[in-house]
């Protein structure tokens, strides 16, 4: 059970790749995945055994905290300048 919840919770980092890939240095990437690991974890903890909710596979807490956590990240990294260009 126990390597079954890491695999998920590196399911979870991967998906968070995907959103920042090409935005960030692999230093950035290193922080960023060791950061969502405790996050993950808090997060695993609150939804599934604090509030008991049921998720079947583990789909919804992978999927959701992983593009939210990578859209998050992403926009943390994007220059302030970028929102208001015009190309």
């Amino acid at each position: 059970e126990t390597l079954l919840n890491g695999l998920f919770c590196a399911g979870a980092v991967m998906i968070s790749y995907g959103a920042v890939l090409g935005k960030v240095t692999p230093f950035q990437l290193l922080s960023m995945a060791a950061l969502e690991v405790v996050a993950f974890w808090l997060n695993f903890k609150w939804s599934v055994t604090d509030n008991v909710a049921h998720d079947v596979g583990g789909g919804m807490v992978i999927h959701t905290f992983g593009a939210y956590f990578g859209l998050s990240v992403s926009w943390w990294v994007s220059q302030r300048g970028a929102f208001g260009h015009k190309a």
